[in-house]
């Protein structure tokens, strides 16, 4: 699982809102520079998530600036670096790749900004060994990934932690990727090293220290150090309890069915014994050359005479979204993003029935933060009717990961609240489908 902060870590509230009124009144300032408008067309090719499409023409419309700009600025390591970035943008649905030969041509163009840097102030080299060794690592090259991570650490700042419209590596990050890529080689002891201090440099319950805790879990469980694992899994579901995280646009894995192996410790540790069945035959099918298959089958071995123990009942779901902020996004835009984490709140509703005498039924009412670049900074209840705490706790759990659509630049200093309401009905034919449903 490498970790690719293009548009950062999940900000703080006075951070966003101090930051963009100081953005604001540079704007007001003096135009835009080149390097600012390059900038920003990658930012929004990097937050654009709902059109495939879209997200390459802007990446191919910043190629098509730099490259337009590199003759006024022949030395200039920086814009080899940007073009190297908007090369490894990838289709969100398939994180670990880039476009047919576009992993390579970013090879290139950081290879020359390396050359280019070293002749010049070096400001770029920690940026460039970072996104060295992602490139290396969507290649499948991993000693050569593995030795950029490192050259990385050497130069990235003890202390830096990334912000929203910051793209340069925490430390936390470097020792995560570097971590995984360890585990790729097959040497455990090194991973489970680099992962302690992934998570010795991250900040308790922020997304790297999370990524940090999952690597470790996997690494220690594939090292047989079981009681570890389950402990460092068991934090990180205390944050992400639906493992929204691993799916993040910045988060991919190589080989990409590697998920598969993280999603299933995750169900096993959080007591979702099918789904936990099923992700680890799926990593077994999909990666049969992984050194971690057998241990894979252990797992599968071990879960499968249990994994028909558990089944949902049915139930209908109705959402409901009032907006009482700054109304940043149209209630089109809201539910359509709710309703794209269905699973999420079906998950939780299962986990929820389990423990429960009889069916769930009632409406769980939320209010919701949102701030303008689509991350949730705060979740509250507010009058729920749902007599299960479990429920509701992972419901909100799993909300405070979410990522909605990004407002427009212009409202980057509001915040919008929203009023979200999950009723909960039981349908009286429950034989015609397992599960929660999604009604819009």
């Amino acid at each position: 699982m490498h970790n690719w902060p293009k548009v950062g870590t999940r900000p703080t509230i006075a951070l966003i809102l101090f930051f963009a009124a100081a953005a604001a009144a540079v704007a007001d300032a003096a135009p835009p520079s080149p390097i600012e408008r390059i900038r920003d067309t990658l930012l929004r090719a990097q937050t654009e998530f709902t059109s495939r499409e879209l997200r390459y023409a802007l990446a191919d419309e910043a190629v098509r600036m730099i490259e337009e700009r590199i003759p006024l600025e022949p030395k200039s390591a920086e814009l080899r670096v940007l073009k190297a970035r908007a090369l490894q943008l990838s289709d969100p649905a398939h994180p670990e790749t880039c476009r047919p030969g576009d992993c390579e041509k970013a090879l290139d163009a950081l290879l020359e900004a390396r050359v280019l840097d070293r002749a010049g102030d070096g400001t770029e080299s920690d940026q460039i060994a970072f996104e060295l060794g992602i490139a290396y690592s969507r290649l499948g090259r991993f000693e050569e990934a593995l030795s950029e991570y490192e050259r990385a650490l050497e130069t990235v700042e003890v202390n830096r932690r990334p912000f929203s419209y910051d793209d340069t590596p925490s430390r936390a990050i470097v020792y995560g990727n570097a971590a995984e890529t360890a585990m790729a080689l097959g040497r455990l002891d090194e991973a489970i090293r680099r992962y302690r201090q992934a998570e010795s440099t991250s900040v308790m319950n922020e997304v790297s220290w999370e990524l940090a805790e999952w690597g470790l879990g996997i690494a220690l469980d594939r090292d047989h150090q079981i009681e570890k694992s389950k402990d460092a899994i068991r934090r990180a579901l205390s944050v992400d309890p639906t493992m929204v995280h691993l799916r993040d646009e910045g988060v991919f894995f190589q080989p990409a069915g590697d998920r598969y192996y993280y999603e299933g410790l995750g169900h096993e540790l959080a007591g979702d014994l099918p789904q936990a069945y099923e992700s680890f035959r799926a990593f077994i099918r999909d990666v049969p050359s992984s050194r971690f298959v057998a241990r894979a089958g252990e797992h599968v071995a071990d879960l499968e005479p249990r994994s028909h123990a558990h089944e949902d009942s049915e139930i209908a779901l109705h959402v409901q979204v009032s907006q009482f902020g700054q109304g940043l996004r149209s209630h089109e835009i809201m539910l359509r993003d709710i309703f794209k984490h269905e699973p999420d709140v079906k998950l939780c509703y299962a986990r929820a029935r389990r423990v429960a005498s009889k069916p769930i039924e009632g409406t769980l009412t939320l209010r919701v933060r949102v701030v303008p670049s689509g991350y949730v900074v705060d979740v509250q209840s507010d009058d729920s009717k749902v007599a299960s705490t479990i429920l509701s706790d992972c419901v909100k759990g799993t909300i405070a990961t979410w990522r909605f659509e990004r407002a427009l630049a212009s409202s980057a200093h509001e915040l919008e609240e929203e009023l979200m309401q999950f009723e909960f009905v039981r349908l009286p034919t429950p034989k015609r489908a397992k599960g929660p449903k999604f009604r819009r």
